[in-house]
C-alpha cells in the first residue's frame, strides 16, 4: 500500500513525469479497501493444489458468490473471469475443484464447450456446474461431458457447500431433485392419469403434484403455474395431509404409487 505525498508528487512533476503517473492509493488508513483484478504475471500464476476456483465472467456476481463461499467454507476461493484463464492457471494442478457458473445462461452449447476446455486443461480439475436448469436430462448430459457435480441455484448455500466438499474429496454430487425426476420419468403415465388425480385432488393440487414429481422447487412451480410461492406452500401442505406424507420426497413417492395403481387398474 503506497501513499505519495504532495511533495513527492511535485518532485515527480518537476522531473518531467506527467501528472497521470502520480498515484494516490488510500488503504486501511481511512477504513476503506478496494479490490483489484489481478493483472500481469499474477494473472497467470498457477493455482495451488486442492484449490477451489470459481469461473464467472460478471464481476458483481463473481464477487458475491466468491465471498459467500469463502465465508461458508472458511477458505480462500480463487475467482477468475474466463475458462481460458482457469485452464492456463490450473493446467499443472494435481487436484482442484472448479465451479463453472452458467447462471442465467440458456445456451447449452456454451456450457458444453467450457466443460470440454476444462477437461482438456488437466486431469486434476474436477468441475462442478452451477446453473438454473436442474432437469434430469440436462444434468445427465453435463455429467456425460465431464462434470463431477451440479449445483442448482434453488439449492441452499449450506447444501451447496457440502456438495463442493464432496467433490473435493473425490465424489460426485447430483441434486435430489434431478434424481427424483429420473425416477418419476420411468413411471408409466397415461392421458387419464391427471383426470384420475383430479378425482382425489383439486386441479391446482394435481398440477402441483405433477411438478413435485419432477423435482421442481416451489419458486419454479409458482412461476410455471402463475401463482404466489406462498400459495404453492399451502397446496404442498394440503397434499402432504391427504397423502399422509412427511416431506416433498414422500409426496412424490406416494403420488408415483398412486399413478401406478391407477394405470394398472
Amino acid at each position: 500500500m503506497v501513499l505519495r505525498s504532495q511533495e513527492a508528487a511535485a518532485t515527480s512533476y518537476r522531473d518531467g513525469l506527467p501528472p497521470s503517473d502520480v498515484q494516490l492509493e488510500v488503504g486501511a488508513t481511512n477504513g476503506r479497501f478496494s479490490e483489484k483484478e489481478p493483472t500481469g504475471a499474477f494473472a497467470t500464476e498457477a493455482f495451488p493444489d486442492r484449490a477451489i476456483v470459481l469461473i464467472e465472467s460478471r464481476q458483481l456476481i463473481r464477487d458475491g458468490i466468491r465471498r459467500s463461499l469463502e465465508n461458508a467454507l472458511a477458505r480462500e476461493i480463487f475467482a477468475v473471469s474466463s475458462v481460458a484463464e482457469c485452464a492456463a492457471r490450473g493446467a499443472k494442478c494435481r487436484s482442484a475443484v472448479v465451479i463453472l457458473s452458467t447462471i442465467g445462461n440458456a445456451n447449452d452449447a456454451i456450457a458444453s464447450e467450457h466443460l470440454a476446455a476444462l477437461t482438456e486443461a488437466g486431469a486434476g480439475l474436477s468441475t462442478i456446474v452451477m446453473g438454473d436448469h436442474d432437469q434430469a436430462a440436462n444434468v445427465l448430459r453435463l455429467f456425460n461431458q465431464g462434470a463431477r457435480g451440479f449445483i442448482p441455484t434453488s439449492m441452499p448455500l449450506a447444501v451447496a457447500v457440502q456438495a463442493i466438499e464432496l467433490v473435493a474429496a473425490g465424489g460426485c454430487f447430483v441434486p435430489s431433485s434431478s434424481l427424483l425426476a429420473c425416477v418419476t420419468e420411468a413411471v408409466p403415465t397415461t392421458k387419464t392419469a391427471p383426470a384420475s388425480l383430479n378425482n382425489i385432488f383439486t386441479t391446482r393440487q394435481a398440477a402441483v403434484i405433477e411438478a413435485l414429481r419432477r423435482g421442481k422447487a416451489n419458486k419454479i412451480i409458482a412461476y410455471e403455474l402463475n401463482m404466489c410461492e406462498s400459495t404453492v406452500k399451502v397446496h404442498v401442505r394440503n397434499i402432504m395431509k391427504k397423502l399422509n406424507a412427511k416431506n416433498r420426497t414422500e409426496v412424490a413417492y406416494r403420488a408415483n404409487e398412486l399413478l401406478v395403481s391407477i394405470a394398472s387398474s
